[in-house]
Order: C-alpha cells, then structure tokens, then sequence
C-alpha cells in the first residue's frame, strides 16, 4: 500500500527517457570508401554495443524516475499481510509521551506529587522500548513545551540520559494546560521519527477543565483528519495518576488592600481569605506578611474544620514608609498535598500625595469659595492629608494644567467654556477622572449641550424636582460599585436618614451609564460612565454638596463616600500602577504621561526570566501591555529611562488548576467514540505498557530500500554515460582512419 498514491502520477515520467531516446537517434548515411574497407567490419562491431548501451542507459534512467516516484509515494510493507505472522513484532514505533506540567500535579499521590510519577512512568516507557524503537516527551502547560526537539532513539545512551536528567530538573508546573493542544505538539514532534507506527501517552492526573471535552473542533484539529491512511498509523492512549483526594490541603484567596488608594506612612490593612479545601481538618496554622521581599508580621490561624474558612487580616499604623510601586505576599505554612496554592500576592502603588483640582461654579476670584467648603473638608479629613485639594473658580479653569491633578471635580458650574470642555474631553480621554456635582447655579444646557457635545456624559433632563413634607430616602442600587462599596458594606442603604430636598431629575442615554444611587422615587442621584479606552471615568451627582439642597454633609458617611468616589475615579489615571491582583492570563497593562518619553521596559517573570518590550504612544500616554501571565507571582516592570518609577503587579494561580473533577467514564467514552484516544486501550495503567508500546504494529515504509535502490541507479547512469561519451569518441577516431583495427 502507499501513503501518499497520488504521487504514484509521477510513474508517468518514465516516458521522458523513452522519448528522449526516440528524437536522439542516430540516422546514419553509408558512404563507400575504398580506403576504409579494412576497418568496416570493427566499425560495425562498435556501432552494435554503443546500440545495446544506449538501450541499458535508457532502462536505467527509466527505473530511476520509476523508483524515485514510488519513494515520494511512500510505499508501506503492511506486517501480517505480506509477511508471517511471527515477523510482525519487529515494526518499529515512534513513541511521545505527553506529560503533565500543569499546577494541579503538584499534588501528592503515594508520597510523590503526580509530576514525578509522571516522570517515573517515562522510566517505564524506556523500559519497554526496543532497538529502532524513539521516544519524545512533551510537557503539558500553558503552551505545550517539547522537552527534546528530535525524537531520541532507543539504542541512543547519551540522549536517553539527558532526557531523563531534564525531566528531573522539572519544577513544579504553575500554569494551567491544554490536553489536545499538547497532543497536537507531540504528534509534530513525532512526524520528524523515521518510524510509519506512532503512539502518544497521556500521563496525566485526568483534571477535567484540562482535557476541553465536548470541543470537537478543538480535538480534531489537535489529531488531524483520522480519515487518511498516515493518520491510521497514530494511536493515542491515556495513563492516569490519580491524586490523594483525601490528604489535606489549605489554599489562600485573594488578597485585598485597604483603602482602595495608599499613602506613604498612612494606615493600611492586608487581608486574605485562608481556606481548607482538602479532606482533613487542620490546625497549628499561621500566616505570615511579606511587603516588598521583607516578613513584617505572622499570625497564628484558629484550626480550620473540613470546608471552613477564616479571614487573616494584617493591620499596618504606617503602611508602606515609601512612595511608588510595592508588593505583599500573603502566605501559609500548611504541610499539605498542595504547595502552590499556600500563598497569594497583590500589588500596590503607594502616593506621597493625591492632587483635586475642585472648579468652582463661582464666577468671581474674589472672596471665599463657600458652596465647595464642604467638599473640601470632606478631603481632608485629617492632617497630614493624602489628598491635597485645590479650589478655583470657573473663572481660573481654562488657563489651569489638568494633568496636574488626579481627579477634576466641576462643582455646581452653570455651563462650560468651550476651551474647558475640549480639556475636559481630553483630560478624561487620557485616563483621568471628572466629577460633575448638580446644584443651584447649573443650567440645563451644562447637561444637555456641554457634556453631551463633548460626549463626557448624554442625558435627558427632565425638570428641577422639589421634595415635598417628606423628602423621598436613598436607594443603593449598586452595593459593590466602588464608590459606595464601603458605605454599603454593611447595611443595604447606608444613607439612612439622608434628607434629599432638590435634585435635578435627568435619564441617562448611553447604555453603558451606570446608576449608583437613587432616591426611592426612581431619579438617579449618582451615576457613572468610562470614558476613553484608558480608563477614564465621568461621574454625575445630581444634587448639590454645599448643604442647601439636602443633609448629606452631616450624614456620618459622607466623608468615606465622598473620598471613595475620588479614589475610585483616581484609579482610571493611575490603572497602569494601581492595586493589583491579576488572575492568571489577564494581561499587564500599564500606561504613563508622555513626559518623560518611555524608551523601553524590561519585565523581569517570577521565575526570575526577564522579557524586553518597546512603549508605544495611545492616546497623548505611554502604554506596554504584557498578555502572557500565566505564571503566578510577582511581575516587575523597570523602564528607561530609570525617571519613570518601577511597577509592580501580582498575578495568582488560575483558580481552575484547584478543581478536583476527573475525567469521568462519559468523558472517556466520549474520547473513544470519536477516534481521540484508541477505542480499544483509551486508558491504560503504568504497569500495562508493553500492551500498547508491543502491540501487533501496522507496517513498515521502505523509504530506505527505495532509496538505495535510487543511488544505486543513479550511479550505474552516470557510469553508462560516460562509457557512451568515451565510445563515442572512440567511434569517430576509428571513422576517420586514424586507429588500426587492433586498437579499437
């Protein structure tokens, strides 16, 4: 049988030595000479066997191009059918082994994590290999990762024990994995083998969420079409390693940092959930606090029942003693089947200072601002202040430098100077936040004209409303929004008692405009949109701060309410540096000012790996984005030029790697019925090997007989050749009377 029979059309080459011959040759003319008479006979002698040469050249030059058609063709001598039955063990077979690397094998089995019996099992493969016989092995992670690039052969000392030294350098895997994926790598891999029979071997703890069941796309694009005849040399066999589902595991959440914007030397608070997610109750826990590579403190944890969970909380009088990008580590000593879930990290970006810009709607720089006191009281709480405000009045606001400040906050301005609004269009656009307060002195084009030519915010307002006797309570419609996360915390409306006398009733028009907080009416009091695609926020409140619309400013949660907002609309400018606690895959995505110009970044992995990217200018910012995330741990961003302060970001292990379900026998069933793994051993155990590496193989190509077989004639052409050149000379000398018979 043949492989590839369409390339058996090449046979039809044969003819162009045929016809080469048939137009080259020799039509003679007898010329009688009486002088040549002699010479005749040997003549006629010499023209024969030049005749029976050219008639072998021809032959051999035929079975040339023969032989050459039938090597690209691959022809397979099928074992069991065109030989005895007792030969049919010797085929060889080239064999990967898929092992693998994802987190979820770090997990005990038998006192070893299943990644080291993973590489035990190689062990065995080696074993029952024979001579002719190649293995490969692939390690299953997030992007599968050959661990040899040329199939190694049995008989070959050297490459076996490299091979076997590497995998026994193998840490422990960290990233998440793609079964077919890694089955389509290997089965490249294996391509390159000389061997017509393959095999790949699973070894695998059999997570689920790994093997994409159901994607039959996804596994007939891993294993090729089953359809062709190359493909029914492959066979694809799973052998599981299940975990110690009853051993003990503790596992930390995410970590959180306290308030939502850190200040040099201000209180902070580091919490994280610690849960017990194995079979077993523990106790004799603690947690330790790691801030920038240093322990600051440990706890000791209550004992955790089967399923409990308890929350660490490490609280910190002076938090981070320095401005600019930092880290914390929260991490458990647990001695559990599971090391890589023990520990969780978040980044932080700590400020010296946070400068708000408040625009008064007073048009006279004369005088004190008094409808912004209470905003302004509201910042600072207390001395020293991280939020460093500054008022002017509208007036002033056209020829003052936005990007100064984090947050822009229009207090109840009646309308906008065009020059302001194009600032304002390009100062949320970069990133920042503007916060429009409603009050007495706005007039309704501020809403419908202004905002909406710039498209900073489109509503419909409808009318200026009055409260009557009783004025209508607060409604939160949404508690985790930022702004009102922490009042709301909890209690459902954590404005109890809030007294709202006027309000501007307006309707958001664009989908994406969230409502915060509404009164019991339905009008939207705080609302909030992005802006821009660099995290820019707008946000709206429709009634005023000055204590002449309402009683918000003697609630008790004014002030947190009040900071909230600015440190949740500060966050948009600082996204490139803000807290952070990426899941695993979310990419880093950091932006800075255009001064300084950002050269290049160097990003140094959490195993100590380092990758160099180029900045790229977005919108009036410097941005590098970083996707491959993939790895837990602490990702460090340091820039040229050195001005541009270093970055940090937490990445935490996908969540999914923490997931118990096994392939079940539907899951299995359904890989067998659909050819992906082989419907009489889709899985096997370590110890049944030989069942599927010895099995009765399929055939052999005869690639390397056909080959020989053309050198061969391709030699003895050249040879033929030459031996017609040099008769050929022969001849014409004779012709000419130069040589006596007895030479010729």
């Amino acid at each position: 049988m043949f492989l590839m029979p369409a390339l058996l059309l090449g046979l039809l080459g044969v003819s162009i030595p045929i016809i080469i011959h048939l137009l080259h040759r020799q039509r003679t003319q007898p010329v009688l000479w009486g002088a040549m008479q002699f010479l005749r006979e040997s003549t006629l002698q010499m023209k024969r066997r030049k005749k029976v040469d050219h008639w072998i050249l021809m032959i051999v030059r035929i079975l040339a191009l023969a032989v050459l058609a039938l090597l690209l063709a691959r022809p397979l001598w099928v074992w069991g059918k065109y030989l005895p039955k007792g030969l049919v063990s010797a085929a060889p077979v080239d064999v990967a082994v898929v092992l693998d690397h994802s987190l979820s094998t770090g997990r005990t089995a038998n006192g070893q994590t299943v990644f080291d019996q993973g590489v035990g099992v190689v062990d065995k493969v080696l074993e029952q290999l024979r001579p002719g016989d190649t293995i490969s092995v692939i390690l299953a992670e997030h992007r599968a990762r050959p661990v040899n690039v040329q199939p190694i052969k049995k008989d070959d000392g050297r490459g076996v024990a490299a091979l076997r030294q590497l995998l026994r350098l193998e840490k422990q895997g960290m990233t998440d994995c793609s079964i077919p994926e890694a089955i389509s790598a290997s089965r490249r891999l294996i391509d390159n083998g000389r061997n017509f029979n393959k095999l790949i071997l699973v070894v695998s703890d059999q997570q689920r969420s790994n093997w994409h069941i159901k994607d039959d796309a996804l596994w007939r694009a891993a294993l090729g079409d089953r359809a062709k005849e190359l493909a029914k040399s492959l066979s694809v066999s799973a052998v599981p390693i299940a975990p110690d589902l009853d051993a003990p595991n503790v596992s930390v959440g995410q970590v959180a940092l306290q308030p939502t914007l850190l200040g040099i030397n201000r209180p902070a608070q580091v919490t994280a959930n610690v849960s017990n997610t194995g079979a077993k109750a523990m106790s004799g826990l603690s947690a330790k606090l790691v801030m920038n590579g240093k322990e600051i403190e440990a706890k000791q944890l209550p004992e955790l029942a089967q399923g409990s969970a308890t929350t660490v909380r490490f609280d910190l009088e002076k938090g981070f003693t320095a401005a600019g990008s930092g880290w914390v580590k929260v991490a458990v000593n647990a001695n559990d089947s599971l090391k890589a879930d023990n520990e969780a990290v978040a980044a932080a970006n700590v400020w010296q200072r946070l400068p708000v810009l408040i625009i008064d709607g007073q048009l006279t720089k004369n005088g004190a601002i008094k409808s912004s006191r209470f905003l302004e009281a509201a910042l600072k709480p207390d001395e020293p202040s991280l939020v460093q405000p500054k008022v002017i009045s509208i007036t002033d606001a056209a020829a003052t430098k936005l990007d100064d400040y984090a947050v822009a906050i229009l207090n109840d301005c009646p309308t906008l100077p065009g020059e302001l609004q194009s600032k304002l269009e390009d100062y949320a656009r970069a990133g920042h936040g503007v916060w429009f307060i409603l009050g007495q002195r706005t007039q309704k084009t501020l809403i419908a004209q202004d905002l909406s030519r710039r498209g900073l915010f489109k509503a419909e307002v409808n009318e200026l409303k009055s409260a009557g006797e009783q004025p209508p309570g607060i409604e939160v419609k949404d508690p985790n929004n930022p702004m009102v996360a922490m009042v709301a915390a909890n209690e459902r409306n954590a404005l109890t008692g809030a007294a709202t006398r006027k309000w501007w009733s307006i309707k958001p028009l664009d989908g994406d405009t969230q409502i915060v907080l509404a009164g019991s009416g339905g009008d939207p009091l705080i609302l909030e949109r992005p802006f821009g695609p660099n995290g820019g926020i707008v946000a709206v409140w429709c009634t005023s701060v000055d204590g002449s619309w309402n009683n918000w400013h003697l609630m008790p949660n004014f002030v947190p309410l009040v900071n909230e907002t600015l440190y949740h609309l500060a966050a948009g400018q600082t996204r490139g540096h803000e807290n952070r606690g990426i899941e695993a895959g979310q990419p880093i995505e950091w932006t800075g000012p255009a001064k300084p110009a950002a050269q290049s970044v160097q990003i140094t992995l959490p195993d100590g790996s380092s990758v160099q990217r180029v900045p790229v200018m977005n919108n009036g910012r410097w941005m590098v984005t970083y996707p491959d995330t993939f790895l837990p741990g602490i990702y460090k961003l340091q820039f040229q030029p050195t001005e541009i302060q270093t970055a940090f970001y937490g990445v935490n292990i996908d969540r999914r790697e923490l997931d118990n379900t096994a392939l079940s026998k539907d899951d299995v069933d359904w890989l067998a019925s659909g050819r992906f793994l082989d419907p009489a051993h889709p899985q096997i155990d370590a110890g049944d090997l030989a069942v599927v590496i010895r099995k009765e193989n399929k055939g052999k190509e005869l690639w390397g007989w056909l080959g020989g077989l053309l050198l061969a004639s391709l030699l003895f052409e050249t040879y033929m050749t030459y031996r017609l050149i040099g008769s050929q000379k022969r001849l014409d000398v004779a012709s000419a009377g130069l040589l006596s018979p007895s030479r010729l």
